[in-house]
């Protein structure tokens, strides 16, 4: 009877041991930029007057994004759009005299988005649809900061000695996009920080 009883105890504290191991790592192995949109099955529309090489190009990094499902449901999260309406706050455009490559400007009230815009910087940099040297990928760029307006972070950072993502080379969100490459399809760390951020937080 008393041998019956330790190997439940033990069954029971390897249970506990394998859920708490896989939460925390879910926890710890994804970040997120501490804002997202409210309602997750609403359409997010961007606003873009750029030429067909740029809407395409935007169009397929929305289109990456907006198949990451959520798990339970199937149904798409924060699904991403353009829209033809100029007033709209959701903006994509060129803008010069930056330092940087692209980058997304948000507004929030309590972590919660209201609007977020994408700037490329064409003054400084030359854009291309595919690799070239010394040129940037459209659909590259776009994707990267597409993830940045949904909410996710970087998997790691400049300043950071080491990355824990073992797809971090490749990880569309990884925090630096070089000339003459391309980093259009999205990674488990990708996919999964989108359904951390809308499904579990």
């Amino acid at each position: 009877m008393k041998k019956i009883n330790y190997l439940k105890i033990i069954l029971f504290m390897m249970l506990l041991f394998c859920t708490f191991s896989v939460s925390v790592k879910a926890a710890e192995s994804r970040k997120n930029l501490g804002y997202k949109w409210s309602s997750k099955y609403s359409t997010v529309y961007f606003y873009c007057g750029l030429k067909d090489t740029w809407k395409n190009a935007i169009s397929s990094g929305m289109s990456s994004w907006n198949a990451v499902k959520e798990p339970s449901t199937n149904k798409a999260i924060v699904p991403m759009a353009l829209t033809s309406n100029s007033n709209h706050s959701n903006k994509i455009y060129l803008t010069s005299g930056e330092t940087w490559l692209g980058h997304t400007f948000t507004t929030q009230t309590n972590g919660v988005l209201k609007s977020a815009s994408i700037a490329f910087n064409s003054g400084m940099y030359t854009f291309t649809a595919g690799a070239a040297s010394n040129k940037y990928d459209m659909q590259t760029v776009a994707t990267h900061e597409l993830g940045h307006a949904i909410g996710v972070a970087h998997c790691h950072e400049v300043n950071e000695t080491s990355c824990f993502s073992a797809t971090c080379p490749s990880n569309v969100m990884m925090c630096v996009i070089y000339d003459n490459s391309m980093r259009r399809k999205l990674t488990d760390y990708d996919t999964s920080s989108k359904q951390l951020i809308y499904c579990y937080w």
